[in-house]
């Protein structure tokens, strides 16, 4: 998101502004600090970095102090799976990772096999069956591996036991979310 997020960012606010008659500053004019002396940094890094990288270290803290890392694994393994955009957030190595969580279920070979599974698998998917174009999320793709593979490690990996597991995650860190909010207030 570092990389590439501000672009649609600014694509998006040029785009508000322009509807809505709001003047946007030439992001390569020198950023106004001090009416005394003349700013080296143009808005464009403003923007960057004492803004944009500054809100996503911002929301990267607060995540790592809700989350522990067994469950960020998890979390991030999970969305590594969902099909949106063909697969576009597929990470082997965070799905891998998040596997080695439940080793009576995953032992030293069926890790290896899954890893080469998973290797066909997004070829397949993104290439070969226009089925998992239409995909909306992750529940979609577990019906779909279900119904049409059955037997494979990564259908193992969608299974009830997992998704249960992982489900269980969302609702311990929501509870926890929700109450820090309440005692906040």
């Amino acid at each position: 998101m570092r990389e590439s997020g501000l672009e649609s960012l600014m694509d998006d606010v040029s785009s508000f502004c322009a509807k809505h008659d709001i003047l946007v500053p030439v992001m390569s004019e020198d950023y106004p600090r001090s009416k005394r002396k003349k700013s080296k940094v143009s808005y464009l890094h403003h923007f960057r970095v004492e803004v944009f990288y500054a809100v996503i270290d911002l929301q990267l803290q607060e995540l790592n102090n809700r989350f522990d890392v067994v469950t960020s694994d998890l979390l991030l393994g999970m969305a590594s799976l969902n099909p949106v955009d063909s697969f576009a957030n597929f990470s082997k190595s965070r799905i891998i990772k998040s596997t080695e969580y439940y080793k009576n279920d995953f032992g030293d070979n069926e890790l290896r096999d899954l890893s080469y599974q998973l290797d066909s698998f997004i070829v397949y998917a993104r290439e070969c069956d226009s089925k998992f174009l239409n995909l909306k999320g992750i529940k979609d793709l577990a019906m779909m591996m279900t119904n049409k593979i059955g037997s494979n490690l990564v259908s193992c990996l969608l299974s009830c036991k997992v998704g249960f597991d992982i489900a269980c995650c969302y609702i311990k860190c929501g509870k926890s979310i929700l109450l820090n909010e309440a005692h906040k207030k």
